[in-house]
């Protein structure tokens, strides 16, 4: 059986790379040789996308199964936590700076963490409809903001220099914020196609 590969990220140094994908693991594998290092499992349902820390040995999955995880490998024994706090299928995760998770919802939401610490330990809450969430790697209990959306976000893309989401829509519209959930005035429309500008 053959399963669909979603996602390739590069980590930290570039000597390893990982994938996620819809036999609901995660891969990561030696560039140079080829092999795989280590399959990351867990997850029930497909996954959706996998992110590496810039910096840190930390890698997260996101999944059909409305949760992501959190993966540590900067001990010589893997540690791993699973945050629900979507309440549908969670589109995309990554880093973003200070240490902040950005993730990003089918429900409707992305939700944004700030660090405080390295505790890890699942949400107490559930995200309303539609969101993304920004998630403190320190302290994951509840989200420094949420910004509902008008529709499903499909993928995020965090800027770590300058601190903004950009979040395309299903409803062909990109939409951009601030880590605080601030949306950021609109790229001025220099040309015909949509495609051209956020």
């Amino acid at each position: 059986m053959v399963f669909l590969l979603v996602q390739i990220t590069r980590c930290s140094g570039g000597s390893q790379l990982i994938t996620a994908s819809w036999d609901r693991t995660a891969n990561i594998y030696d560039v140079e040789r080829g092999e795989v290092l280590n399959i990351l499992s867990g997850h029930e349902m497909e996954l959706n996308h996998c992110s590496a820390h810039p910096s840190q040995k930390l890698v997260v999955t996101s999944s059909k199964d409305s949760t992501f995880r959190l993966w540590d490998f900067r001990e010589t024994i893997q540690s791993v936590a699973v945050f629900q706090g979507h309440q549908d299928s969670v589109s995309s995760v990554a880093f973003s700076t200070g240490d902040r998770i950005v993730s990003g919802s089918d429900d409707r939401t992305v939700k944004v963490r700030r660090s405080t610490g390295w505790v890890y330990l699942p949400l107490c809450t559930k995200a309303a409809t539609l969101c993304f969430q920004v998630w403190d790697l320190r302290n994951m209990r509840s989200a420094i903001s949420t910004i509902r959306l008008s529709s499903a976000a499909n993928r995020l893309s965090v800027s770590r220099t300058h601190g903004a989401i950009a979040i395309p829509l299903d409803n062909r519209h990109v939409r951009i914020y601030d880590l605080a959930g601030n949306r950021l005035p609109r790229v001025p429309n220099r040309r015909v196609s949509a495609s051209e500008r956020l």
